[in-house]
């Protein structure tokens, strides 16, 4: 089997090549899943579609979207789990990117030549300010996870983050090269690292600038090899541990926070036989990873990342972006000729597999059982996917998850 894998993949990595080379065996080649089942649709009538944000809580999306010309520019807002419109917010021009934060913010950062990004009230739709001081095209922006912090990074080399709601600037961050150009920004949970990824801009080499925030010190500069246009998203996981970035080069790439190694590897071009790349996101759990194709081939994979196996490759719709619920019970998904949708996840069984060996049994259980801690107890070492709903101890609200999945 490896020197088979060493023929088909190359210099390939074990987590890409181990699901390809099976299913070449098994099939002859990889083919297109049965779409996912849609919960809600609703149709947006904008050519270029929406960009969307769900609510760390995932009661809440929010999508950004207006007519190429910048007109008709508003943010919708929607009961996530039930596709309901909750209220229209104007917004002064065409939306890049939109963010809810905990604290019940909506943030947007607007280009059409008026570079500014608008905070309102999620819950009222009420104005709260306007961020002036983006200095050009509002390339991007993110909110901590306890809502306190927004960060927002612009096409002039430089990345603000924000107190919120005052607006008071914590720290302005400019680029140390000036051929640097910056295409995505995003927080750590904690609001204690900013990340930046872009290319330079004579070169096209790629990288993600890591800063200590509030110091603004340069924590890592990560790169690599090959040409990469254009960046398309870089995002932390949920707890912190993992970088990510897709890039147009056609890869997503996973590095260890704590060492900044690089752990995980996936090539489109590869995994469906043409390239392609676009946002990503990872699971509440940070089990599963949901990664957009577009342009060729348009599609959506869900990659489990302690096995390297694509679970699913779903087909359809032009992908803007799109991000699992709170729950991990489905994720929603924008794009252009398809609107707002969302998406049941079939792989929640794979939260109580914790023995990584595709399926849950009396094994699972058993290491389920010697983890288990009652409330409030100390979290033992290696004992962290046990750990279901990440409060770091192992008690009766894990069992009555993990026990979903078990097959009684």
């Amino acid at each position: 089997m490896s020197f088979l894998r060493s023929m088909i993949c190359g210099r390939q990595r074990l987590s890409i090549c181990r699901v390809a080379v099976l299913t070449w065996l098994l099939m002859g080649s990889l083919t297109w899943a049965v779409d996912p089942e849609v919960i809600w649709c609703q149709p947006l009538q904008h050519p270029n579609g929406p960009t969307i944000g769900v609510s760390p809580d995932g009661l809440i999306a929010a999508s950004a979207a207006a007519q190429s010309d910048g007109s008709q520019a508003s943010i919708k807002v929607w009961n996530a789990h039930t596709g309901e419109l909750q209220r229209e917010i104007p917004i002064p021009g065409y939306p890049n990117w939109v963010a809810i934060s905990s604290k019940g913010y909506v943030a947007a950062g607007i280009s059409s030549g008026l570079n500014l990004v608008v905070l309102y009230d999620v819950n009222t739709g009420d104005y709260v300010r306007t961020f002036f001081d983006v200095s050009s095209y509002p390339i991007g922006g993110a909110f901590s996870e306890d809502g306190t912090i927004l960060a927002v990074g612009d096409f002039n080399l430089t990345a603000r983050t924000y107190t919120i709601p005052e607006g008071h600037v914590i720290r302005h961050i400019t680029m140390p090269d000036i051929v640097n150009i910056p295409d995505s920004i995003t927080l750590s949970p904690d609001g204690q690292l900013l990340a930046i990824a872009g290319h330079n801009g004579i070169e096209t080499t790629p990288y993600i600038d890591v800063y200590k925030i509030p110091s603004a010190q340069l924590a890592a500069r990560l790169t690599w090899d090959g040409l990469s246009p254009a960046l398309k998203e870089v995002k932390f996981s949920h707890d912190g541990t993992m970088l990510g970035v897709t890039a147009t080069d056609g890869f997503l790439r996973i590095w260890d926070t704590g060492s900044w190694g690089l752990v995980h590897e996936f090539d489109s071009e590869f995994i469906t036989g043409s390239w392609s790349a676009h946002e990503f996101d990872f699971s509440p759990d940070d089990r599963l990873v949901l990664w957009g194709l577009d342009p060729n081939p348009v599609a959506t994979l869900i990659i489990r990342l302690d096995t390297g196996e694509v679970l699913a490759d779903y087909f359809g719709g032009i992908q803007r972006n799109a991000e699992f619920l709170a729950d991990g019970s489905g994720w929603i998904k924008g794009g252009v000729n398809m609107g707002l949708c969302l998406y049941k996840n079939e792989f929640l069984w794979v939260s109580s597999d914790l023995n990584s060996d595709s399926d849950v049994d009396i094994s699972d259980f058993a290491i389920f059982s010697s983890c288990m801690t009652g409330p409030g107890g100390t979290l033992a070492f290696g004992c962290e996917l046990a750990d279901l709903d990440a409060d770091n101890d192992v008690d009766m609200v894990d069992y009555s998850k993990f026990v979903n999945w078990f097959p009684w």
